[in-house]
């Protein structure tokens, strides 16, 4: 905890810092001098192969929407909030439009936007999402389950799609396993 509130005071005074030299009051930023902590990585990273198995375990054994949830995540390094919220009329003049929800910062991801590892585009995987999906979102459940109205999926649906397959994967992970 005090690691993160030290990285976010040291950010702040940074910018405060900078402001006063913008508007010519100091001459030099007194944060430049000192060292960011180091934040603590908590979970494990997965490897390519294994996220193949995650992958594989999830189209075997979960709606469709699971595994190219995965793969639109692995191609366009976004957030699982993010992934959850595009929807198909984000795909336009050859660009994936995502506005994060993080830092509200809008990015264009091209469509031709290659993972060789992956063997795969990001056009490849926005037209399977496009064909598994009825509603608007381009990650989204059909479902009616419950009095469900088909949309877009909550971000712990994915993350709990990612868990079941990862476990169902029989790969072993210390306490801190990849979510």
């Amino acid at each position: 905890v005090y690691k993160r509130q030290a990285v976010a005071l040291r950010s702040l005074l940074s910018d405060v810092f900078r402001e006063a030299i913008a508007e010519g009051l100091i001459k030099h930023n007194p944060v430049t001098a000192t060292r960011s902590p180091a934040p603590k990585v908590r979970r494990e990273r997965l490897t390519l192969e294994e996220f193949w198995a995650i992958h594989a375990s999830a189209q075997s054994s979960l709606p469709a929407w699971a595994a190219l949830g995965m793969q639109l995540a692995l191609l366009t390094g976004q957030r699982r909030e993010d992934i959850c919220e595009i929807k198909k009329l984000d795909v336009r003049d050859k660009r994936l439009w995502v506005v994060q929800g993080k830092t509200g910062a809008q990015i264009a991801i091209p469509l031709d936007l290659r993972l060789d590892a992956a063997g795969l585009t990001v056009e490849d995987v926005i037209g399977k999402c496009i064909s598994a999906s009825e509603g608007d979102y381009l990650i989204g459940s059909d479902s009616r389950k419950a009095g469900r109205t088909p949309g877009a999926l909550h971000p712990d649906t994915l993350t709990k799609a990612f868990v079941a397959a990862r476990k169902s994967s029989a790969l072993q992970f210390t306490d801190a396993p990849p979510t």
